[in-house]
């Protein structure tokens, strides 16, 4: 696994291309409360090599060692047995706690896992994908060709095509 995190924005990074089976970029507005520094960065990366990015807030949920409420969820849903299992844990925090979305890409073996879930703002919140000769997901549509993902679906990618989803 190669991953860059940066506490500039990625358009103002020179980075060399690199071919990859599975990706993710994240870029985003940092939180106002909370200064950028390597901390708070995504993706977020586990000792299993699971990567996770997150946009949304989710409110009052106990952090870690990290002021990061990404982390936390991470660190909430990232240990699974099954989609299903994985699905049951995004629930539960979701029911837990105050959040306006809890969108995220996660990265797991040979898989991209996309989630997109929100509670308001569905123009800011939804996801988009292109699934012609591979995989995108973006928060903005690219161009015509990108779909919309519904509210609180769960979409598992591999080798650049989708195995599962789940509403």
């Amino acid at each position: 696994m190669i991953y860059h995190r940066s506490p500039k924005p990625v358009y103002e990074e020179s980075l060399p291309f690199i071919k990859a089976k599975i990706g993710i970029i994240h870029a985003r507005k940092a939180s106002e409360h909370l200064p950028v520094t390597f901390l708070q960065l995504h993706p977020f990366i586990d000792n299993k090599g699971k990567a996770f990015c997150h946009n949304g807030t989710i409110y009052d949920i106990p952090t870690l060692t990290i002021e990061s409420d990404t982390f936390a969820y991470f660190m909430k849903i990232k240990d699974f047995s099954t989609h299903e299992d994985l699905a049951r844990k995004i629930t539960e925090v979701a029911r837990s706690f105050k959040h306006t979305g809890m969108n995220f890409l996660m990265v797991n073996n040979d898989e991209l896992i996309v989630y997109c879930g929100y509670s308001d703002n569905k123009d800011y919140y939804t996801l988009w994908y292109y699934d012609v000769d591979g995989f995108i997901v973006s928060s903005e549509p690219m161009h015509e060709g990108f779909k919309p993902i519904d509210n609180r679906t769960l979409i598992v990618v591999k080798d650049g095509k989708i195995r599962k989803v789940m509403k």
